[in-house]
């Protein structure tokens, strides 16, 4: 219900089409934590620079966090494309698992982005709108590193996957005490 409910928030329509909404939507403030997110729209955009930011590239990411029972919060984030916010880019793109925390010369895969899912830390900001009114606010405090995922305790076998232009009969290894026609090796000519 929660993804079919998601996918009618998102979902485009026509420049002809009708429209109900007229901006009295509840708007949802989560406590401050550790949430699971989702970027769901990723769009690019030119920042014409200003008192603390030089003109450059910004991604502009719509965010769906994850409250639980709270429900679902909605947050905007400017990834400016300038060395002194770099950290804030390598962070997210560590969060989602495109990044290797500490690797050098990644290149992000920036369409890539709407559909990832990560965990971030969030906070709440408060500042005056227009008119002159304290508002409170979620942000993104920071993008976390991924869970450590739990080795499981019975081993794994991997299929090792051979092209059919270089397969070769290998000798099988059977048990000691397999009777003695289990013992030979496969055959082709012999058909066994």
């Amino acid at each position: 219900m929660e993804n079919q409910n998601q996918q009618m928030e998102n979902a485009a329509f026509g420049w002809d089409a009708p429209i109900s909404e007229d901006g009295n939507a509840e708007f949802l403030l989560l406590p401050k934590g550790e949430y699971p997110f989702t970027v769901t729209v990723m769009d690019r955009e030119w920042y014409e620079g200003g008192e603390k930011m030089p003109a450059c590239w910004k991604a502009v990411l719509s965010i769906a966090i994850d409250g639980g029972e709270l429900g679902t919060a909605f947050v905007k984030e400017n990834l400016f494309l300038v060395r002194k916010t770099e950290w804030k880019i390598g962070q997210l793109f560590v969060s989602i698992g495109q990044k290797q925390k500490g690797q050098e010369g990644f290149v992000p895969n920036w369409d890539a982005l709407a559909g990832s899912q990560g965990r971030l830390k969030l906070t709440q900001r408060t500042y005056k709108n227009k008119d002159g009114e304290d508002v409170v606010t979620n942000d993104i405090k920071a993008f976390l590193e991924p869970a450590e995922v739990a080795t499981p305790v019975a081993p794994v076998i991997a299929q090792q996957q051979v092209a059919p232009a270089t397969f070769q009969q290998q000798p099988v290894a059977v048990p000691q005490q397999a009777p003695a026609v289990m013992q030979q090796a496969f055959d082709p000519a012999r058909g066994f």
